[in-house]
């Protein structure tokens, strides 16, 4: 019984870490989303600017020297769009990818048998033999280490 209150505590103490690990990527996804809407709202306005300055050319026929300027300045925001956008890409892969190693240490704790290459045992039809428990005669899943009815080791 203490080898299951350990697997329950160990498995709590990896789903804390990863819970933990998950919220602060989530805080600062939330930071780094927020100042790429910033910057794709920053990047339109200069959009609609330079959409009001071609037109107005256009009408009065005269090159306007701020144009060129607005050009930069799209080229510069444009880039710190895409730069957020890889940026906030790159968070989302590793939250996934922290949540899967949590996963896989919570499983790794409680599946001893399938570490250790053991499979369950197969009658001569093909059938998987039950494990009935010498406490209460429960009959339990091949791998069960403990009784599902009882809790007595097997």
């Amino acid at each position: 019984m203490k080898d299951v209150f350990d697997r329950l505590t160990q498995s709590a103490k990896d789903i804390s870490k990863g819970v933990i690990e998950q919220t602060k990527t989530t805080a600062n996804q939330g930071k780094v989303e927020l100042e790429l809407v910033q910057a794709k709202s920053s990047l339109n306005k200069l959009y609609t600017k330079l959409g009001e300055m071609t037109y107005e050319n256009r009408l009065s026929e005269e090159e306007n020297p701020e144009i060129e300027i607005l050009y930069e300045k799209i080229s510069k925001q444009d880039k710190e769009v895409r730069e957020l956008e890889k940026q906030s890409k790159e968070m989302r892969k590793k939250q996934k990818h922290e949540y899967e190693s949590t996963k896989r240490n919570v499983k790794k704790t409680w599946n001893n048998n399938a570490q250790q290459g053991k499979g369950p045992e197969v009658d001569k039809d093909g059938y998987l033999q039950m494990k009935f428990c010498p406490n209460c005669n429960i009959g339990n899943h091949p791998d069960a280490e403990y009784c599902i009815a009882c809790g007595h080791r097997q």
